[in-house]
């Protein structure tokens, strides 16, 4: 599972894989890193609008 968190992140090194095992991350619900996961709100966050 460890690899595979990893692979699906583009990371190829054993050194990350290595810190998955250790921070037990492998056994963390996907959803927990999905994509979806809603930008939250400061002013610091210009947003893509901003680059257009």
């Amino acid at each position: 599972m460890a690899c595979q968190r990893a692979l699906s992140y583009g990371i190829y090194n054993c050194k990350t894989i290595q810190t998955i095992l250790e921070n037990k991350m492998d056994g963390y619900e996907e959803s927990l890193f999905a994509d979806e996961l809603p930008m939250p709100n400061h002013d610091n966050i210009r947003g893509k609008d901003y680059y257009k």
